[in-house]
């Protein structure tokens, strides 16, 4: 639903801010993008893990040259299934856990590996969410070829048991030719609290309230957004940058549906 209002505001000269994905058709994204650039307007896409504090450690080793040349990544990003069956019901009905969450996913291995991907070989299973009642994958399982070498897995799913202290898992590891670095972001043991009635892991990253001020990475995003309209700057995550995981996340989907490597235009 985004091309619509996006378009719109892009024509009437307003600069854009847009959700992830930017769009779940190649099509669509691009239609966002040339429209954007014929009004001269600013586009960003809300990739806000780019601002997730451990993942931008990891991108400043890399561009540091502290772990070398990147080789190899794994990211994993998955919800419990509390996420599609009752939080957001509608979600696995007219979506995918693939723009859902492979879209944080493919930016973030995109992003830091700072190269494009050229083609993609992707799996997905289809039983746990079927059987009750929403027609949709339960995971994916894909493999990222860079031009230059890196390889990227990724892996996403929303079918983890509600009974997980958080909603979801992540979890990502880089691997460079001088270097590694491990990444936990949920569940990384920083604050727990137990109750009468229950054990959860408090948000320290995402959205937390620190002396009823909102802070954490997710509203350090839209700031940027804000300080690039005022300070006429070029935002870190493009419209460019979404189409390019647009296509990826569609590559993904074609070639798990087809069980085939798919190439990257």
């Amino acid at each position: 639903m985004h091309r619509e209002p996006a378009v719109d505001a892009a024509t009437a000269g307003k600069h854009v801010l847009v959700e992830k994905p930017l769009a779940t058709t190649v099509e669509d994204a691009e239609a966002i993008v040339n429209a954007a650039k014929r009004a001269g307007v600013k586009l960003m896409v809300d990739f806000h893990n780019r601002w997730n504090p451990p993942f931008a450690a990891a991108k400043d080793a890399i561009v540091k040259g502290e772990l070398g040349a990147p080789l190899l990544l794994y990211m994993r990003h998955s919800n419990s299934i509390k996420v599609p069956t009752q939080m957001l019901t509608w979600l696995p009905k007219s979506s995918s856990i693939v723009y859902w969450l492979g879209s944080h996913s493919v930016d973030l291995v995109r992003w830091m590996v700072g190269d494009e991907v050229e083609q993609v070989y992707s799996v997905s299973r289809s039983r746990v969410l079927p059987s009750k009642g929403f027609n949709s994958d339960d995971f994916f399982i894909s493999i990222l070829e860079f031009r230059k070498g890196a390889v990227a897995t990724v892996e996403n799913a929303w079918v983890l048991p509600n009974t997980l202290p958080v909603s979801g898992d992540f979890v990502a590891e880089v691997v460079g030719e001088r270097g590694s670095m491990r990444i936990t972001v949920v569940g990384n043991n920083c604050i727990d609290k137990a109750t009468e009635t229950s054990y959860t892991q408090p948000d320290v990253l995402v959205f937390p309230t620190v002396h009823d001020k909102a802070k954490g990475f997710a509203g350090e995003s839209i700031v940027h957004f804000i300080e690039c309209v005022a300070k006429n700057k070029q935002p870190m995550a493009t419209g460019e940058d979404g189409l390019a995981v647009t296509k990826i996340l569609c590559a993904i989907r074609e070639s798990a549906r087809t069980k085939r490597t798919v190439s990257i235009a």
